[in-house]
């Protein structure tokens, strides 16, 4: 109870009083999960709301479709919910961007879901499979060696479109590590961003630049952020909304080293992959 404590003070503590003011990924972590447990709240009300009006059968269905929905999220997102305890829960999720723009996702998207059947009960559930695509990767594992990639962002034409979180870094099949990134109708005015990641295998550093300049120190330094050795790490973009607009327009641009980088390679280091990106199939 003392750990869960603590994490949940951290988290809170990691939050500024007005999000629009976060600028780090911690600030912008916890800001995100604000919105998550906000859309919980929506769930919970129109859940609890929908379940009013249907008989028997429809309550039977509707509890059957939450299990399945919470099992997919935890499927999908890679979640353990073996902690009881909801703010450590949401504490440990923090500590991992990959996971938090997939909760985003699915925690949206259902909220969304229930709004739209409390409006009409008898609606037929949205398919729980879908042909959208909300991550891409790097083809090629790397578990040694010194690599880099790219990603340009559109923030402004993004805002325009859909609010959402993005994840820009490595990932394993337990772990991500890298940049979160929070778009919303607000940032219209914000422009554009080349992101940069430099991973070091060998080292077990990962390096951001933001428009060529380096946070907290570029390659070789003391700074970054750090990364088990010996695990193979994957390039990795994902949102929590559909990809496929952004992709086609160019207003998200992974770059893994299939095309010319706008800023030069860092000494020792080699594009992450000189292949086409993969999508990964939502599941």
């Amino acid at each position: 109870m003392l750990l869960a404590a603590f994490m949940a003070a951290g988290l809170a503590a990691a939050a500024p009083a007005d999000c629009e003011t976060a600028t780090t990924d911690a600030q912008r972590s916890s800001c995100l999960l604000r919105e998550v447990e906000a859309a919980d709240a929506r769930i919970n009300g129109a859940y609890t709301a929908l379940r009013a009006k249907l008989d028997g059968a429809g309550r039977l269905d509707l509890r059957d479709a939450q299990r399945a929905w919470i099992r997919r999220r935890d499927q999908v997102c890679r979640l353990d919910n073996s902690q009881g305890d909801r703010q450590a829960w949401l504490a440990s999720l923090a500590l991992d961007y990959a996971k938090t723009v997939c909760v985003v996702r699915f925690t949206t998207e259902r909220a969304r879901e229930l709004d739209a059947r409390l409006a009409k009960p008898n609606l037929e559930p949205p398919p729980t499979e879908t042909a959208d695509v909300y991550e891409l990767a790097a083809p090629t594992p790397r578990a040694t060696g010194r690599w880099y990639f790219e990603t340009a962002v559109d923030i402004s034409d993004l805002a325009r479109s859909n609010e959402q979180a993005l994840f820009i870094g490595v990932r394993t099949d337990t772990q991500s590590i890298g940049t979160l990134m929070a778009i919303h109708r607000r940032d219209v005015a914000r422009g554009s961003v080349n992101i940069g990641v430099a991973v070091d295998l060998d080292a077990g550093k990962l390096y951001i630049r933001d428009n060529g300049l380096w946070r907290g120190g570029g390659p070789g330094s003391s700074g970054g952020q750090d990364l088990k050795l010996g695990r193979p790490y994957r390039g990795w973009v994902s949102s929590s909304v559909a990809l496929g607009r952004a992709l086609d327009a160019r207003t998200l641009a992974p770059n893994f080293g299939q095309n010319a980088f706008t800023y030069s390679l860092p000494d020792g280091y080699l594009p992450m992959d000189t292949r086409a990106p993969v999508t990964i199939p939502a599941r």
